[in-house]
Formats: structure tokens, C-alpha cells, sequence
């Protein structure tokens, strides 16, 4: 009965029509979160095999259909996020916590094959589609260190030894952006990542 009526929920959340409303407004792409139990398989080795069963199954046919059939046909691209990570990795109620505020997703290692394992899957099974922007490896990981700098960002996983890798960033229009506009320091960060999607069209593949 459950799964009948996630199914209900799915089928009129978001639709195609969403995609042609996104393409009219001259947005050119989309950012879909997923949670770990979206392969519907746990071949990490430890912990709960089945701990993916709690949830409605399904859902891949449903991303199947935004990446292959709805972003191309409205020349959308689909961004992954990577939001639930087996075991938490924040604790946060968007990240599907066992134990709400716990964050046990560092602490086993089969939990981190779990999610290199989930996004390996994403990545061959939509490498081929025009629309798939890439991944988000995981959403608003807990750390310790909160006192980042620039270089943490402008050092990490750069070329040439890495290739395709970009910083994930979103402005929220809540929580202290209010009234932001161009002449605010981080608009061309904004314009920037705008940029990029929009150039990421013109690419091949």
C-alpha cells in the first residue's frame, strides 16, 4: 500500500510539463538529489545488506526518465546529488538519518564504498546521455574543520591529474542572501557557475 502511493506521489510530483516549464524560463539545468537506496543493491560488504528495502522502490525508473527522456528533449541538464548517504553523513533529516542528528557515514568504511560503489552506478549508467551534467558526490558532508580558505577549494583536485571536476554551489535566496543582487562581492561566483551550465551545452557529449 506504501509503495502504491509513492508511486501515485512520483508520477505527479515531477512530470514532464515541469521540464518544459524549466526550459521556458530559459534555465538550462536541474540539480535531482537521490539517496543511497536509489540502485535498490548494497554490495559494500558489512553493516545491513538490506537497509536499502526500508525505502520505496522505483525510483530509478523515474530518474531514468528525467535524464533519457525530459531534460534532452527540452535541452536540460541533470545534475546528481548524491543527498543520503548510507549511515548520514550529517544527521540531518535530508540525509535520511537511522538515528536523527548521528552521523555514522565516516565511521565504517563499508559505508563509503556504499556511496562510491551508488555513484559508480550513476556515472556508467547515464555516461552516455547528453543531459547528464555529472554528480555531486555527497550533499553537506559534516566536518570539523570550519575554518576553510580559498585554497582549499583552488588546490583540491585540480588539472591536469583530475579532469571534469567542478565545485558544486548554490546560492540559497534564504539564511542571510536576501536582497542580493550583481553588485554584491559573490554575484561573480554566481555569473560564473551560470556560465558554466550554460556552457556546457555547446560540448559534446
Amino acid at each position: 500500500k506504501g509503495d502504491a502511493r509513492f508511486r501515485k506521489h512520483r508520477d505527479t510530483f515531477i512530470t514532464e510539463d515541469d521540464f518544459r516549464d524549466i526550459a521556458q524560463a530559459k534555465l538550462n539545468a536541474v540539480r535531482i538529489p537521490v539517496g543511497y537506496w536509489i540502485t535498490e543493491r548494497d554490495t559494500s560488504g558489512g553493516g545491513d545488506p538490506n537497509a536499502y528495502k526500508m525505502f520505496a522502490p522505483g525510483a530509478l525508473d523515474y530518474l531514468d526518465k528525467a535524464i533519457k527522456q525530459w531534460a534532452p528533449k527540452y535541452n536540460v541538464l541533470v545534475l546528481i546529488s548524491m543527498h543520503a548517504a548510507k549511515g548520514s553523513q550529517n544527521g540531518q533529516d535530508h540525509s535520511s538519518p537511522s538515528s536523527p542528528g548521528n552521523t555514522y557515514w565516516s565511521n565504517y568504511p563499508e559505508n563509503v564504498q556504499n556511496t562510491l560503489d551508488n555513484v559508480e552506478f550513476l556515472a556508467r549508467r547515464y555516461n552516455n546521455d547528453a543531459s547528464f551534467l555529472g554528480i555531486s558526490l555527497l550533499n553537506e558532508p559534516s566536518g570539523t574543520q570550519q575554518s576553510a580558505t580559498s585554497s582549499d577549494w583552488s588546490k583540491f583536485m585540480g588539472p591536469p591529474e583530475f579532469q571534469g571536476v567542478l565545485h558544486d554551489w548554490h546560492r540559497y535566496q534564504i539564511w542571510g542572501y536576501e536582497g542580493k543582487d550583481a553588485g554584491t562581492p559573490d554575484s561573480s561566483l554566481l555569473l560564473g557557475q551560470n556560465s558554466m551550465c550554460t556552457l556546457t551545452l555547446g560540448m559534446d557529449g
